[in-house]
């Protein structure tokens, strides 16, 4: 029997740097308006119980996480599929269209609610629905945002159109109908060709995914040595980032949950 030979640590190392994809990993805290200290709940504050979620905060877009130190990062992607990472769909860990993030052994550690941004752009799934100017209607004019009347907010950073159709089926032009503002992650509306407010569409898209690690970062040893992290990641969207009560220990019940109910 041939005994392995020691983990070549430099060799891995570089097998990460010329293999690995670049990415942008910005390091997530928790928003101040996700304050859930017990003692807060007994205090008013600006007519609200201090506790209590301010959607109407403009540092991050109501999501309750704000993104810092945002640096460059290499790393080995791997898709989540029947064949690689069963295992991981099995136990309960990831859904269809996660993925793992392997990160360079340099890197700092990746923690829970981090966000990684891929630089490669890919197609958003079968496309973002939309409520024309659904910031601006109703109650949410009220809510202190930057969007204007001829923008909606978009998941990602846009890349190039794809489609766009309301719910009566008329199509729209980009460049003629509408084009994006990359910088505010924003489709902008150009002339009267539009959907009326209130008017659902879709629109088809790539775009920089951004991915948050959902699942507490593995850490791999061997015989007290760091072999880098493991993180799983789940697309910005569909990860539930608008629950203010999401935590670990949430999140561990919801993966049980999703095993006992699914069968592979």
């Amino acid at each position: 029997m041939t005994i392995p030979g020691d983990w070549d640590l430099p060799l891995l190392e570089e097998f990460i740097q010329t293999r690995s994809d670049l990415v942008i990993w910005e390091k997530a805290i928790s928003a101040p308006e996700r304050n859930e200290d017990h003692y807060a709940g007994q205090l008013l504050i600006e007519q609200r119980r201090g506790n209590r979620p301010d959607m109407d905060d403009t540092h991050d877009g109501g999501t309750g996480w704000r993104y810092r130190d945002a640096q460059y990062a290499r790393g080995l992607i791997t898709a989540i599929e029947g064949g690689r990472n069963k295992q991981l769909l099995e136990m309960g860990y990831a859904i269809p269209g996660d993925c793992v993030f392997s990160p360079s052994m340099e890197l700092g550690l990746i923690g829970d609610f981090d966000k990684i941004t891929f630089t490669v752009p890919a197609v958003v799934d079968d496309g973002q629905v939309i409520v024309r100017n659904a910031a601006n209607l109703d109650t949410n004019a009220g809510l202190n945002h930057d969007i204007e009347t001829y923008e909606d907010r978009l998941w990602y950073i846009p890349a190039n159109p794809i489609w766009c159709e309301d719910v009566y089926g008329i199509v729209y032009t980009y460049g003629t109908d509408y084009t994006f503002d990359t910088r505010k992650k924003r489709i902008v509306w150009l002339g009267a060709k539009k959907p009326d407010d209130g008017v659902s569409y879709t629109l088809k898209y790539s775009a920089f995914l951004e991915w948050i690690a959902y699942a507490t970062p593995f850490h791999r040893y061997d015989q007290g040595r760091s072999l880098g992290q493991r993180v799983l990641l789940r697309k910005h969207h569909v990860h539930n980032v608008r629950n203010f009560l999401d935590t670990p220990t949430k999140r561990i019940e919801e993966e049980l949950a999703f095993t006992s109910r699914t069968k592979l």
